[in-house]
């Protein structure tokens, strides 16, 4: 039964493995990304979103 268990827990340990800066949303919004500010410009979002 004990074994039935750990099996299912091994994927979840992965998940952990991986650095919280990728899998945290919070941290990817913190780190003010090169990629969007190149899509999305500071003046151009702002008239968007209004």
């Amino acid at each position: 039964m004990t074994e039935q268990t750990q099996p299912p827990q091994a994927p979840k340990r992965g998940l952990d493995s991986h650095p919280p800066s990728t899998t945290h949303p919070r941290d990817i919004k913190a780190r003010p990304d090169p990629l969007k500010a190149y899509t999305y410009p500071p003046s151009l979002p702002h008239r968007k979103f209004s």
